[in-house]
């Protein structure tokens, strides 16, 4: 499904496991219409390519050099974080650091990744070490896109808050 950037298979292709597939598509997991199969939600299958793209020992670096990068891997971006980001969080934070900053990613799944920050519900000094460039230069092209979703997620005031204030105390040099 994902080498074909459609969201029906064949159904021939789960042959092998014919089984599980009667299982799933009885329960509902899974919807046959003649000779093809889907899940039945969108979102479904990228939880599901996000656990094996992780389990593979990939990353969304080797994924979109290797790729297109059109609006069909947005969906698939969004999951691989979000899965990543509780399963791996260092793997996460490549990724992340990779898609905000290199010239090879398109624009849109930057934004993507600006906007995944209005709803991280715990955000950690890491991810704002990585956002802290483009959130202090109003030159970069997602500075205000940033600060509207940092603004609509009070989970990040302290997060921010310490992070500033750790940084100003190291610069500061002892009164004595």
């Amino acid at each position: 499904m994902d080498s074909t950037q459609e969201l029906w298979a064949p159904t021939a292709v789960l042959n092998d496991v014919h089984q599980q597939r009667d299982v799933m598509t009885s329960a509902g997991v899974l919807i046959q219409e003649g000779t093809r199969i889907k899940f039945f939600h969108e979102t479904l299958f990228d939880h599901c390519f996000a656990e094996h793209l992780v389990a593979r020992g990939q990353t969304l670096r080797s994924l979109l050099e290797s790729n297109d990068q059109d609006l069909f891997r947005r969906a698939q971006v969004r999951q691989v974080l979000t899965y990543r980001r509780s399963s791996d969080f260092s793997g996460y934070l490549a990724d992340v650091d990779w898609l905000l900053n290199s010239p090879d990613v398109r624009a849109h799944l930057k934004v993507l990744v600006v906007a995944l920050t209005q709803v991280i519900p715990d955000p950690t000094s890491q991810e704002w070490a990585l956002l802290r460039a483009i959130a202090s230069d109003r030159s970069r092209l997602l500075h205000d896109r940033l600060w509207n979703a940092l603004r609509g997620n009070p989970a990040w005031f302290p997060v921010i808050d310490n992070a500033e204030w750790q940084e100003c105390s190291e610069a500061q040099t002892p009164l004595w």
